[in-house]
């Protein structure tokens, strides 16, 4: 090969070289995090669908971790941003390092990771998860002769208990997380208690049809009726939460996003009225709402008309017993699964 030959053929190679460096890292900046190195949320989310399908095909048990870093923003407000990234690539780098390999842990936006565990022989594997990432983060971080004490608090999913998309067991994780926040953080919390789930061979209709019946919103002002509800519905599987204001359940409605809420019109029933006139304009506006059962001793049919109008999916006149109500929830789940 003559000397011109030979200089073409190397022109090539490196070319060629340049172009694999090239595209690697613009491979690399589109799914990794440039402060930590992590995948980022959108190869988060490549993964976890290739897990959902992998795990629906085996019937297996898949685990979804969200932490998020307690009292960061302070800290960060606090010592400014340049240390603030700093503790962000150090935490990622630690909690990177406890993984195994067919796990991933992500960073999906400001101080909040998301980590993805499968497959799992039984949901309480995901503590054992939850409790190595959070020794991972125990020891101080030593930075520019500095020390600082980091924790953190997880929420935990589980497909398919949770949900079977990865959206919902993303939002369901970080639901869960939060519940560990407001319990003092450093620590783990589960969506929904799975003590009593096990490896028994998973049937993921099965388990759709237990979601579909599983996170109910009480709006009642009366205590005593509110428990003997809530006690109710809780023997029957469902996961309840109770509010006694219009406020606070239009709050937990946009935080929980619960599959049925269950109103009282005596609440009183202007208020509820309120309540439901807010549904009307969400669904003017395009959001998505859960149905709404309305339980009401203003039953007059003006009354209920009204309400029907407003969204109320069902109107169910007082007096009425718990026990009544609940066969009135179960009788409406099923005509909707």
């Amino acid at each position: 090969m003559d000397e011109r030959a030979h200089q073409q053929v190397e022109e090539r190679r490196r070319i060629a070289m340049d172009w694999k460096i090239v595209v690697s890292q613009a491979f690399l900046h589109a799914s990794h995090d440039s402060l930590t190195g992590l995948p980022n949320r959108s190869l988060f989310y490549d993964r976890l669908r290739v897990a959902l399908s992998e795990a629906k095909r085996r019937q297996k048990i898949l685990g979804i971790l969200f932490v998020d870093l307690d009292n960061f923003k302070t800290a960060n407000d606090f010592l400014g941003h340049d240390m603030g990234d700093q503790i962000l690539a150090s935490v990622g780098s630690r909690l990177s390092q406890v993984m195994r390999s067919e796990e991933t842990i992500a960073r999906v936006g400001g101080d909040e990771f998301v980590a993805l565990i499968r497959p799992l022989s039984t949901p309480q594997e995901a503590e054992i998860v939850a409790a190595r990432l959070l020794k991972a983060l125990a020891p101080p971080l030593l930075l520019k002769d500095r020390s600082f004490k980091v924790s953190a608090s997880i929420g935990i999913s589980l497909y398919p208990f949770d949900g079977e998309e990865e959206a919902t067991l993303l939002k369901h994780a970080d639901e869960a997380m939060f519940r560990a926040k407001k319990r003092g953080g450093h620590g783990w919390e589960f969506f929904e208690n799975h003590s009593e789930k096990s490896n028994e061979p998973i049937h993921p209709k099965e388990a759709k049809k237990n979601i579909s019946k599983r996170n109910i919103l009480i709006v009642e002002d009366d205590p005593n009726f509110q428990l003997a509800l809530q006690s109710c519905l809780k023997k029957e599987g469902y996961s309840c939460i109770s509010v006694d204001s219009v406020e606070e359940a239009l709050g937990r409605v946009r935080l929980s996003a619960p599959d049925l809420v269950i109103l009282d019109l005596g609440l009183p029933h202007a208020s509820g009225l309120a309540f439901l006139q807010n549904f009307a304009k969400a669904v003017l506006k395009g959001e998505k709402i859960p149905p709404v059962l309305v339980v009401s001793g203003h039953n007059d049919q003006e009354i209920v008309e009204f309400a029907m109008t407003l969204g109320a999916s069902r109107f169910i006149p007082k007096p009425i017993g718990a026990s009544e109500i609940v066969s009135a929830v179960r009788s409406f789940m099923e005509d909707r699964v």
